[in-house]
Parts: structure tokens; sequence; C-alpha cells
């Protein structure tokens, strides 16, 4: 019988088949490239400013010999005398009810929050600065700025402070203040780019005319109000974020004074008799206090709409409407 050869059948490919097999390698593909792009998009998309926050600008309330915390409840003449921006109600027996029933001199100066004070009553105060011909300078303008603070802090764990918080943080040459003195305007945000140890004399033809401080709060707390030297309830957060023994992520506040003066050199810092001298010098001694006042419900909204949601708010122009 004869024996044919046995040759392999080459089917014709199935075109319906090759088209799906087509379309499950796009699908695939897209998939992955989804995958390695998405991590790529979000962070560039979703990064928090690192300036988030917001800052508003506080006017002179008060100048006065009383300190409602470091001397509480005592009349003046108590201490040295400081320079008070913001509650305008702040006295010396002074609780956070009566702050948040008063008024503010604390603004948001494009005035698209409703109200222009944002709710914040609280009171912010320093040593006022005798001057080489023995005047006093008095306060030109306080700013107070609340943001996410440091590099290590998540800023979805940033909640509001505990009504009532206290706060006096002193420089001591500890360089977590950031104390610096330099000259700037009243109405901008700009500064001469000179920052110095102690005051020196500003340029008056300029627009950075006003002797100028800056320091910084810490931000993380223990949940108290308050505390016997005022601030060990508080520290500042870490390369960690805050410190187990100080859980609680607040806003961090710092705030800039400018002083109503241009003669900056050889003045001197108010301290009362008997203080130490390095009190006075204020390359050592400058200091600030913080009362918390904001009124019940409305520093949430700022802390949530600005920090929680990485917006630079600035004074009020950038809040989400």
């Amino acid at each position: 019988m004869e024996r044919r050869a046995l040759l392999p059948i080459r089917r014709p490919p199935n075109k319906r088949a090759f088209a799906y097999l087509i379309m499950i390698a796009c699908a695939v593909g897209a998939a992955l490239l989804a995958a390695m792009a998405a991590p790529q998009d979000s962070s560039a998309q979703g990064a928090p400013d690192p300036a988030a926050g917001w800052f508003q600008r506080c006017s002179l309330a008060k100048t006065g010999y009383f300190d409602p915390i470091v001397y509480p409840g005592t009349p003046p003449r108590v201490g040295h005398r400081h320079l008070f921006f913001g509650s305008t109600a702040i006295s010396y027996d002074s609780r956070a009810s009566d702050l948040q029933a008063g008024g503010t001199t604390c603004r948001f100066q494009d005035g698209t929050v409703d109200p222009v004070d944002g709710g914040n009553n609280s009171s912010y105060w320093a040593p006022d600065l005798r001057l080489r011909n023995g005047n006093w300078a008095g306060g030109a303008q306080l700013n107070a700025y609340y943001k996410k603070g440091a590099g290590s802090i998540d800023p979805q764990r940033v909640e509001p402070f505990p009504a009532g918080l206290k706060m006096v943080i002193r420089d001591r040459n500890n360089n977590q203040t950031r104390v610096r003195w330099f000259c700037s305007g009243l109405t901008g945000e700009g500064n001469n780019g000179k920052f110095a140890e102690r005051p020196y004399d500003c340029d008056r033809s300029t627009p950075y005319k006003y002797v100028t401080t800056r320091i910084t709060f810490p931000q993380c707390g223990t949940g108290a109000t308050n505390s016997r030297n005022h601030i060990s309830h508080m520290v500042y957060a870490g390369d960690n974020g805050c410190p187990k023994t100080h859980p609680h992520v607040f806003p961090r506040v710092n705030i800039t004074l400018k002083y109503d003066t241009s003669l900056g050199a050889r003045s001197r810092l108010a301290a009362s008799a008997g203080e130490d001298p390095d009190h006075s010098d204020p390359a050592t001694g400058f200091h600030a206090d913080y009362f918390e006042g904001w009124k019940p419900g409305t520093l949430e909204p700022f802390v949530d709409a600005c920090i929680r949601g990485g917006i630079n708010c600035r004074d009020g122009d950038m809040l989400p409407q």
C-alpha cells in the first residue's frame, strides 16, 4: 500500500481571536503604565505647599506693665513694659472666655474672609524696645503666621489648639526660636535682607524702615494648656515629628514684630528692676507670649482648608471658596 507523507496542516489565523489578543495586550500595557505613572503624578500634583497655612496682620492693642501668663491676676504695675497685639480685651486677669468675648486688631487684609478677623481673638505680646535716646519705640504691627511647621510633620495630624493655650518662648540663644533682627516695611512682607543678632538703624529712605524681629513657637504639645514654666507642655518637632511625650501636633506659630522706629542701634529690651541684664540684650533676651483666644469653631476651618489642604492661604486671599 502506498504511504503518503503526513505534512502538518497550517490553518489560517482566526482574525477574531487575533484581535482579542491584541485588545488584552493593550489593556495590560495601559494598566502597567498607569501603575508606574500614578505615584509620580500623585506626588507631583498632591504635594502640599511647604508654606501651607495663613497669616494675619495685627495692630497694637495695648501697652502696659502686666502679664496674664507670668503674673496672672496681678494688677499693674508688675514686670516690664509689654506691647500687646490682637485681643482688645487683654488684661492682667484675662481668661480665654474674656478674649473670645472681646474684639481683636488681627485682620485678613484682603477682606475675603467674613468676618475679616476670622474669629482670631488671640493675644500676642513682647517687650517694648528702649531706644538710645531714652524713648520707647512702641509697636507698629505684628504679623502672626500659622503654618504646617517642620518638614517632619504630617499635615493631616495637625489639630487646632486647645482653647486657652498659653506659651512663653524665650530666645536664650536657642536656635529653634529663630530670633533675628532686620528692617521691614509695614504694609508689605518684604525686608531689607540683612538679618542680624541685634537691631540696627533702618534706612528711612527705603520702604524697609521699621526695626523688626521674629520668633517661632514650638508646635508639639502634651494637650495641657499651661505648665509651671509656661513652656514645658510644648516642644519643637524633631526629625521624626512630635515626640511621644508631646504627641499633639498643632499649627506652628511664628510672629514678626515691627517696632514703630527706625532707630535700632544700641537699643535695649524692656526689663524690670532686678532682672538679669541679659533680659534687656536683644541678642539673648527677646521673648514672646501667646494666649490662644480663637472663637469656638473658627480655627478648625483654617487648619483644615490651609494646613491639611496643603495650601498657602497667605492673608486669606487663597482660602478655598
